[in-house]
């Protein structure tokens, strides 16, 4: 309880202060002023798939009813939102998203006397993972923070109206987030310029959106930690490839890999054997993409129903364990994986910004020519539209609109995988079957200057598992690979996508 009104106090607090500018200004009346009041519907939503945090929105219009008040119009409206992705970049990158923002309108009708005031945050993290899958340092926070008032007075007002006030301000904060601490620890703030004024509103939202940051990150953190959550580990050759002669020794290698199967720097803890015997030694515990960790496992002097080895691994972009078994039935075993990754495709401009990223990635891993399809597909497209805004000879960009497509799927299920050997030809051909994965979610998020609307539609993880075989090399093993990169895609033509798909797989003792 000390803990969550601890969560409370501080959130409070850090909110408020950003919030002061837009107090001053945005005196909301009541019905006992003479006044109909209608409160939007408050909006408290999850982050989307692949993402912790929430958004919460809100708002009032008052319109007047009376003789008084009639044609007065007062609407004030707030967002305060925080994602942060649950699993890092394969270069051990945390990064998130996060907005502070409120508006304030006033009208009159009858005497034409108006006000805006804009307070708007827009928080960028970015936080780094070390070797052992926990936060190395303090997370960044990068805040571009505005504020915009704007004031026309009556038909017969004798005194001039206010100037224009457009202020921007860019702050830097720091926090830290200590593993199995809620509460993030501010350690520096910077940036900002006094002279423009409302820095110290800019340093508050900085505040309320690090704090709230720094709590979803530590949330963050405990998932990616978790066994398999965001990497898994990868042998070569692949389980129950090959089988040692008692008492030889076999050279594996291991690496750490994202679900979209990119390479991440990380170290090997934990190595024992199975419970079947034998040992294993490690050259070293670290392993980079493209640099695998080496292991030397000899096989017990008996045959044992079970042997192999077992680890546990930390790295830039979460934990995982894996297990390498060896001995063969008479069915074809081994592994097939194939992934395709668009990217690239992004930009930004005074009027524009656009992001477009997809990975979709199967894998199947086969024993006597049974097993289990594992596949993972992620996707996140972004459009944000502006218009130019003249004011007082100032021309500012203003939302238009706001669209966004996250996508999240994951799923496995039983498979078999069968070789077609064409020996008069000297050709193979592989058939793998599996069934449909359960479907994930893509959230579809659209805002426009009439509010935000949103829907879940389901995501499925593609197969594009085909076209595999070639030359017969050995009856009983067969392996081969294929990449294909297709650029120049996007609304920039900088956009672009690779297709891998590779294949090894082998048997024991017989050449049909």
């Amino acid at each position: 309880m000390r803990r969550v009104a601890k969560l409370a106090l501080v959130s409070l607090c850090s909110l408020m202060l950003p919030m002061r500018a837009l107090g001053q200004s945005m005196a909301m009346p009541t019905a006992a002023d003479g006044y109909t009041i209608t409160k939007t519907p408050e909006v408290d939503q999850p982050a989307p798939p692949g993402y912790e945090g929430r958004t919460h929105s809100g708002g009032q219009t008052a319109i007047g009813n009376t003789d008084a008040t009639r044609g007065k119009k007062y609407l004030v409206h707030f967002t305060f939102a925080n994602e942060i992705k649950i699993c890092p970049k394969a270069d051990g990158t945390a990064e998130g998203d996060g907005e502070l923002s409120g508006v304030y309108d006033f009208t009159d009708s009858a005497s034409g006397a108006a006000t805006h005031l804009d307070m708007h945050a827009i928080a960028k993290y970015k936080g780094k993972v070390g070797d052992d899958a926990l936060l190395v340092g303090p997370v960044t926070a990068d805040v571009d923070y505005s504020y915009k008032k704007s004031e026309r007075n009556g038909a017969h007002s004798t005194v001039a109206a206010p100037p224009d006030v457009n202020v921007t301000q860019h702050v830097t904060a720091q926090f830290v987030v200590f593993k199995g601490e809620p509460v993030p620890k501010f350690d520096a703030f910077s940036g900002g310029d006094a002279g423009l004024g409302h820095l110290s509103e800019a340093y508050g939202t900085a505040l309320a959106l690090g704090f709230w940051a720094g709590v979803y990150y530590s949330v963050a953190e405990t998932e990616w930690t978790q066994d398999g959550f965001c990497v898994h580990v990868v042998f070569g050759p692949p389980s129950n490839s090959v089988q040692p002669v008692l008492g030889g020794e076999t050279k594996v290698i291991a690496e750490i890999k994202t679900k979209g199967g990119e390479g991440v720097r990380g170290i090997f803890p934990i190595v024992k054997p199975l419970d079947g015997g034998g040992s294993v030694s490690i050259t070293s515990s670290a392993t980079d993409p493209g640099s695998p960790a080496i292991f030397y496992y000899t096989a017990p002097n008996t045959k044992v129903a079970k042997a192999g080895f077992a680890v546990a691994a930390t790295s830039r972009g979460g934990a995982a364990s894996g297990r390498w078994e060896t001995g063969l039935g008479t069915g074809w075993s081994g592994e097939i994986s194939v992934s395709r990754v668009t990217e690239g495709d992004e930009g930004n401009s005074d009027l524009q910004t656009w992001s477009n990223f997809e990975a979709i990635a199967v894998t199947i891993d086969v024993k006597d020519g049974v097993g289990t399809a594992v596949g993972h597909g992620e996707a996140r497209h972004i459009a944000i539209n502006r218009h130019n805004v003249a004011r007082g000879g100032v021309v500012t960009q203003e939302p238009d609109n706001d669209q966004s497509i996250t996508s999240s799927a994951d799923g496995a299920g039983p498979a078999k995988v069968s070789v077609e050997l064409d020996q008069a030809n000297g050709t193979y051909s592989i058939v793998p079957e599996y069934g449909p994965f359960a479907p994930g979610k893509t959230h579809y998020s659209s805002c426009d200057r009439d509010g935000c609307t949103s829907r879940d539609t389901p995501y499925g993880v593609e197969g594009m598992l085909s076209g595999m075989g070639g030359k017969i090399d050995d009856l009983n093993h067969v392996r081969g690979s294929q990449t294909t990169e297709i650029k120049n895609l996007g609304r920039t033509h900088n956009g672009h996508q690779t297709f891998t798909l590779t294949w090894d797989l082998s048997r024991q003792g017989t050449t049909k």
